[in-house]
């Protein structure tokens, strides 16, 4: 199973018989049968979603810090002498 758009694995993880498997990856090879065990918001991919939403709007004491530093910072040329 292909498991990295949603686990971040490098490469395909082999999974056995009576294995849990997520939804939104892949079978790259053979057959596979699956029992949904979780749907909407039980799902993986759901809670991955929710803690992203909730990341969001809030900023690091580094991008926060980013932030002031880009106002305080002036474009070549704005306010300097030409000629």
């Amino acid at each position: 199973m292909n498991e990295a758009m949603i686990a971040g694995e490098s490469r395909p993880v082999r999974k056995m018989s009576g294995a849990k498997v997520i939804a939104g990856t892949f079978n790259g090879d053979g057959s596979l049968h699956v029992r949904v065990t979780a749907t909407g918001d039980a799902t993986a991919l759901a809670g991955i979603m929710c803690l992203v939403a909730e990341a969001q709007p809030s900023k690091s004491r580094t991008q926060v810090l980013a932030d002031k530093a880009a106002g305080y910072r002036r474009p070549a040329g704005e306010g300097g002498r030409y000629g």
